[in-house]
């Protein structure tokens, strides 16, 4: 019994006591934090699933959009070479046309003869000659009918 081992004893006892007091205190605040942060990280779980399944169904809308519109696209392609194979057959039909008979420029100049023209004039001088005489009997008879 030996001074040196009693304090030593003591001074063991009492880190013991220390270390006992610590774990106790530790498993009190893991005791009481641990369920709160369970129930918290149970939380932040369920808002990420939510997301998760939101994005999923936002990248499921994008790809039929895009599906939808790599057909139409597709779609508008064919009708596009439809329409260019039709102005290439046509543009060959135009290059296979050949000329049969080469024209000749006539002699004289070609239009309505000065017989014709003289016998429209005098025709179209007739009738307006024959419409002015009626105008003016029809003037001169409601001048004459006005002075009464």
């Amino acid at each position: 019994n030996n001074p040196a081992t009693a304090v030593t004893l003591l001074t063991l006892g009492s880190e013991i006591q220390h270390y006992q007091d610590r774990i106790a205190n530790l498993d009190q605040r893991l005791s009481i934090n641990l369920p709160e942060k369970r129930e918290t990280l149970q939380k932040q779980l369920e808002t990420n699933i939510r997301s998760q399944q939101q994005q999923a169904d936002l990248i499921a809308g994008h790809e039929a959009e895009l599906a939808k519109l790599n057909i139409d696209r597709t779609r508008q392609e064919s009708s596009q070479l439809l329409s260019i194979k039709g102005l290439e057959s046509r543009i060959a039909e135009v290059r296979s046309t050949r000329i049969l008979h080469e024209s000749s420029r006539s002699i004289g100049p070609v239009s309505s003869g000065a017989a014709v023209k003289i016998a429209l004039g005098l025709m179209l001088g007739l009738m307006l000659g024959v419409l002015g005489a009626f105008v003016a009997e029809f003037m001169a008879k409601t001048s004459t009918a006005d002075s009464y």
